[in-house]
């Protein structure tokens, strides 16, 4: 049988503390900002945020056939590249009109980024998604 050197031990620890290193990828959480310098902008202000909701919210049929209304919350961060992440919902009015808020949020563009000190960060954002039969 072989016998293991020293050197051999320290080639293995090495390695693992490689490969350790790689799982963990350097990852570093990033903070997440309720309030910064500049807050996140959808692209062309709160009137294309109104429109682009309009033109994308698609009412789920069984909860327009059962009268469902209200305004879903739903919040999420914008990351500092401006995309939406992290959706959830903070108040809920029914699970269909819940989903479909979800769903628009995630299908939303990329918005401008808040700024902290300058530079790109990520954002808590809360938006209401109101649904109104006609």
């Amino acid at each position: 049988m072989k016998q293991i050197t020293k050197q051999m031990k320290i080639k293995f620890f090495m390695m693992m503390a490689v490969l350790f290193l790689m799982a963990c990828g350097g990852q570093k959480e990033e903070k997440i900002y309720d309030v910064c310098d500049e807050m996140p902008t959808f692209n062309g202000g709160d009137e294309a945020l109104m429109k682009w909701l309009g033109e994308n919210i698609k009412y789920p049929a069984e909860a327009e056939k059962d009268g469902k209304e209200g305004r879903v919350l739903v919040k999420f961060v914008v990351t500092s590249t401006g995309k939406p992440a992290n959706a959830e919902i903070l108040r809920s009015v029914d699970p269909l009109l819940d989903a479909e808020a979800l769903r628009v949020v995630e299908a939303m563009p990329n918005w401008n980024p808040g700024r902290q000190d300058g530079k790109p960060v990520n954002v808590n954002f809360t938006l209401p998604v109101t649904f109104r039969l006609k």
